[in-house]
Parts: C-alpha cells; structure tokens; sequence
C-alpha cells in the first residue's frame, strides 16, 4: 500500500501564482513533470509560549456560517477560513530563488496553497530568519504575511502543538483528527487566526459535500461503485469537487482540498462539457510511464441532483486510464471539462504532458 510520504512537501510539486519553477520526474513515471511557484509576503519580529485553549469558541454552527467567512477543509478536518483571505502559496526553503520585488510581496492574510505534492528546489538559500522561525524553512521575516497552512498531523520535523509569540507575530499550531492547522500572523488579525484554529472540526462530509475518505484512493484506478450514465443527467443543482491522494489507500481520509461549482456554471460549464468529451479514456500515452506506479492525487466530481447523488471519478496524472469515469463510459480529458476543476486548494500539481497540456493549455514543467 501506498501512503502519502508526510516529508513530501520537501520535494513534491505545486503550481501556485507567482515564480513558476518545473524539475523532471525520471524516476517511475517517464514523461512525468512537477511544477512548482509561490508568491512572498511581509513581516517583521520576547517569546511567549502557551497552549491553544481547546474549550467551546461559541462559533455559529455549520448552516450558519457567517457570509463573510468560508470552509476550508483537509483531511477529515474542517475549518472555517475569512473570504477575504485569498489564495496563495507560501515561500518555503527555496525562497531565495526569484525572490520578488517589494512593490510584488502581498500584505494581505492568505490560504497556503502548499500542501504535501507540494515541490521545493534543491537549492540552499540563506537562513535569514530571527529565533524563534515562526514561518519555517529560514524565510526572512520581510517576506511574511499572515496565512493558514495544513498538514499531515503524522508530518515530522513540524513545530508541536502551541502558541509562540516575537516581535508582533503569532504562530497557533493544532493538530486535529488527521490535520496539523498551523497559522502565522500579525497582531492586526490575530482574532481572525485564533477563530480560524478553534474552529477546527473533525467531520465526516465537508461543508462542500466531499467526503473525508474516498474509494478513490485505492491503488490503482477504481471505478465508481454505483454507476450511473452522465448522459441520462439533464441538470444539475451543484458539483462538488473533491480531490483526493490516489493510491494512498482507503484506510485513512487522504482528502487533499474541495470546492464546490453551482448553478449554470455546473450546469452549463461543467456538465455539458463532461457529456459532450469524447467516448474513450484519453489523452494517454502508454509507453512513456510504469502501468503499476500510482503516487498522486485523483479527482472524485459528486453531481447533486435534487436528492441525488452521483459520483464520477476523474484520473489526469498517469499516462494511462486518463479521463472521466461514471463506471458505465469512460471519456477523455478536454480543456472544457477539465480546465474548471481547478480553483481554490484544488490543484494539479503534477502530470503526464498529455493531460496536462489539455488541462492547462501548456505542457507540464513550463510556465507558458
């Protein structure tokens, strides 16, 4: 069985706004490619260390979640997260390589797109960070902002549980159910970071329909146990988006992000282009990559329909059995059916050029 390495934010692979850099994969996967970017932000830095407090926050219940806030949600953990905190991938240990200029560094909180495929370069970048490292990977404080990152709660070499202090910055870290929450933040939103921490919630289904564990994280490529035909779909009501770690097997929740797509974009963006994708699975390109190798994320589409549900698989990494899967037809990636699935902390993050190309217009490892 294949787990998901909790080290792997090492030197996985991420694609994020910002400085695009892209490595080779030559080990299993031939052809495979990793792409990697993130975007900087500000800071500055009496070390006061304490314990989060665990006790009720009296946070509005999940159908009254305040309109100014949202879900985020890893693992079997969900959190609620301001609206206003965009998108971004954090600097990590390679932060030195096209470190951008002052006027490019965001100011503004952020949700770290950072997760465990997540690549950083071999490169040695000074440690320029003050003691204690509130952010890790020795990035300088004037690249800090204030941001909510997620991790395995297994992952080694992270900072315990608790809450440090220096110099007007805050770090909270607690582990939930399968999710380390870690925040770093100024004192100007420090009551946003405490909410976001103390709202932590193990559950089981996330406020965007996607379930913690999925049978898609089997290895190998498994098909929807309940099959359905999307052509037989006249509409939809909404799409959940859930991706997940493929071939990490089913015994843990292994959910990596969800979204959710509603109204005539679901209708009319998403499933309209699914139906109309060819039949067949597709783009593959069989010779360039192991059969038995499956390490990376996969996509579980949940299409509601009044009181219904049904469940399509979407596999774009390998070089094989790409496409969407309803378990009665197979059909091939587009970029009209694949180019919506990404958004949010919902990323491909490394693929096959095949798909890849389809899915983003551009080969994979290019920033083109």
């Amino acid at each position: 069985m294949v787990e998901p390495d909790p080290d792997r934010a090492e030197r996985g692979s991420g694609l994020a706004r910002g400085l695009l850099a892209a490595a080779a994969v030559l080990a299993v996967l031939v052809g495979m490619t990793l792409t990697a970017a993130w975007l900087r932000a500000d800071g500055t830095g009496d070390d006061d260390r304490s314990t989060p407090d665990d006790s009720a926050t009296g946070l509005a219940p999940a159908d009254e979640l305040a309109t100014d806030w949202r879900y985020e949600s890893f693992r079997d953990v969900q959190v609620q997260v301001p609206v206003a905190w965009e998108y971004r991938g954090s600097p990590g240990s390679d932060w030195c390589v096209g470190e951008p200029s002052p006027d490019e560094i965001p100011s503004g909180p952020y949700v770290d797109l950072r997760g465990p495929y997540w690549g950083s370069l071999s490169i040695l970048c000074p440690n320029e960070a003050a003691t204690p490292d509130l952010h890790g990977d020795g990035v300088p404080r004037r690249l800090w902002a204030p941001h909510v990152s997620f991790e395995f709660a297994e992952q080694r070499d992270r900072p315990e549980d608790g809450i440090t202090k220096d110099g007007g910055w805050t770090r909270i870290v607690r582990t939930v159910g399968g999710a380390r929450i870690r925040v770093l933040t100024d004192d100007t939103h420090l009551a946003d970071a405490r909410r976001i921490v103390d709202s932590a919630t193990v559950v089981e289904v996330d406020a965007n329909g996607c379930e913690a564990t999925s049978a898609i994280q089997a290895k190998g490529y498994p098909r929807p146990s309940r099959a359905f035909d999307v052509l037989d779909l006249g509409s939809v009501d909404s799409i959940a988006v859930c991706q997940y770690a493929h071939g990490a097997g089913t015994d843990k929740p292994w959910k990596l992000g969800s979204r959710v797509i509603s109204g005539d974009a679901a209708q009319n963006l998403l499933l309209s282009a699914i139906q109309e994708a060819p039949v067949g699975s597709g783009p593959n390109t069989p010779e360039t990559c192991s059969h038995d190798y499956v390490d990376g994320t996969a996509v579980v589409l949940r299409l509601r329909e009044g009181d219904r549900v049904h469940d399509l698989y979407v596999y774009y990494e390998s070089c094989i059995n790409n496409g969407f899967d309803d378990g009665t037809t197979r059909r091939s990636l587009t970029a009209a059916s694949c180019e919506p699935l990404w958004g949010g902390r919902v990323l491909q993050m490394s693929g096959s050029s095949a798909p890849f190309r389809v899915c983003h217009g551009r080969p994979a490892g290019t920033g083109k």
